[in-house]
Parts: structure tokens; sequence; C-alpha cells
């Protein structure tokens, strides 16, 4: 059999697939797991190369080189009369490069199966102005001073002591994002239209699809700050 050691893989496989053909007793890509819908990009190579067979024959009896192209399968069939057969070193290449082969393709289609059924990571709603405005009435409700006021009676004297810790700091913040998050909570929004066009219209500010955290309260009260100090 002709050295393919050097041609590249995706160029050494349709080859070996096509001495497979010849070769190799009852072999088809037209069963499990070569036919699987994801190596439609693949029926080609899965089928026996009538030119790379009329080179190879030609190669190994030039005596007939220029003859004219025969079916595939007439081909085939002359790779396996005696004088075409393979030596038994290159047959045993040939069985374990099928085998290893077909294992690559089980092992594609796990995978390509796996991928599908992992549910995709759910993307966190955008914040929104009315958002945004909700988290505002969160931090000056009467809500969060009463929620933060009814765990601090919880504490001991020396936590009491340490409210204007980052321990405290946290408490405040876990405390408007529970104000935020509660559906039950519906703030109003006053009319305001010479300060922002948002805010021209007197409305409601249910909760809607987005979530805060501690985190985010933090982060959206050090931004505000940010603004109001420039």
């Amino acid at each position: 059999m002709e050295d393919h050691s050097r041609r590249e893989p995706s160029k050494k496989s349709p080859i070996l697939l096509t001495l497979c053909f010849a070769y190799i007793p009852d072999f088809s890509t037209d069963v499990p797991p070569y036919n699987h819908k994801i190596f439609d990009n693949r029926k080609r190579q899965h089928k026996p190369s009538r030119t790379f067979l009329k080179n190879e024959i030609e190669r190994r009896k030039p005596s007939l080189k220029g003859y004219k192209i025969r079916s595939t399968t007439y081909l085939l069939q002359m790779m396996g009369e005696d004088e075409f057969q393979l030596p038994h070193v290159d047959m045993q290449y040939l069985r374990r490069f099928i085998s290893n082969y077909k294992a690559g393709c089980a092992r594609s289609i796990v995978d390509a199966d796996t991928a599908a059924s992992t549910t995709p990571t759910p993307v966190s709603p955008r914040i929104t102005m009315d958002d945004r405005l909700r988290m505002i009435e969160a931090f000056l409700s009467d809500e969060a001073k009463t929620r933060l006021a009814s765990t601090q009676a919880k504490l001991s004297r020396q936590e009491l002591d340490a409210r204007n810790s980052e321990v405290a700091e946290n408490d405040y913040f876990e405390t408007v994002s529970k104000v935020f998050n509660d559906e039950t909570w519906n703030p109003s929004l006053t009319s305001l239209p010479y300060l922002h066009p948002d805010l021209e219209v007197a409305r409601r500010l249910p909760l809607k699809e987005y979530r805060t955290t501690r985190g985010r309260a933090k982060e959206k009260y050090q931004e505000m700050l940010g603004i109001l100090r420039k």
C-alpha cells in the first residue's frame, strides 16, 4: 500500500475509507455511526473515490494506464483480485484505522447529543429605566428602613456599635435588594417633567424581569453617588 503518512488527516481518511470499501468485507458507510446526520458534510468522504481507485490500480499495474475510467463498482472488484491484494501488515493497519475512525464517529455523536441536550445558561435581563427608578425608591423607602430596623433589633450591643462597619453596610444593601425583589412592593413615581423626560408621567413601578442582589444594589448606589458628585 502506498505511504500516505505525510498526507493531512483530512485528506488521508477518504483514501483509507476507499480502501476499506475494497478490502474490508461487507464494509458500508450507510449504517451507524457513519450515516448520522452530523456527518452530512462528509457524505462525499464516506463514499469510495473512483479517481483514487483508478490511480491506485494504474500505479500497481502500469499496463492499465490510459484505460477509460470504469465504474466505481468495477474498480472495487478489480482491487479485490489477487494481484491487488494488500500485505498482511497493511491489512492490520487498515483494520486499526477503521476501528479508530468508527470510535471517533461514535464519540462525535455523543458529544453532539450532549451539547444539544445541555440547557443554555439563561441571560440575566438588562436593567431598564423603570428598574433604576424602582431601585432609587427602594433606597429611600420606609420599607427598607423598617426591615433594617427589625434586623438590627436582633443584633447584640457590640453588633449595633459596629453599624457603621462594612457588615452594617452589607446589611443595608441586602435589605434594599429584598425590598426591590418583593413582588408585593409597588412604589409610585411622582411626575417630575422638568427633571427628566422619562419622569414626565406619574406611574407605578412594579417588579418586572430584573432582580437585584446585595452586590448589585451596592454597585448601583455607588454609580448614583458618582453621578451626583460630578
